[in-house]
């Protein structure tokens, strides 16, 4: 809950010490968001399945 109601980043990291003193364990997250910098280069498309008879 560390990043709740801020600002996004690119990338989120944490770190937590394992059990009995083993090392530290990484997570890495990225949440990238996509949009659409070129709407006019959109191509609709459509597709029928044929019945088998």
């Amino acid at each position: 809950m560390d990043a709740v109601n801020g600002p996004g980043l690119a990338r989120y990291a944490s770190a937590e010490m394992m059990d009995h003193g083993k090392g530290i364990e990484y997570e890495l997250a990225a949440f990238p968001v996509d949009a659409c910098t070129r709407p006019e280069a959109i191509q609709r498309i459509s597709a029928t399945v044929a019945a088998d008879i």
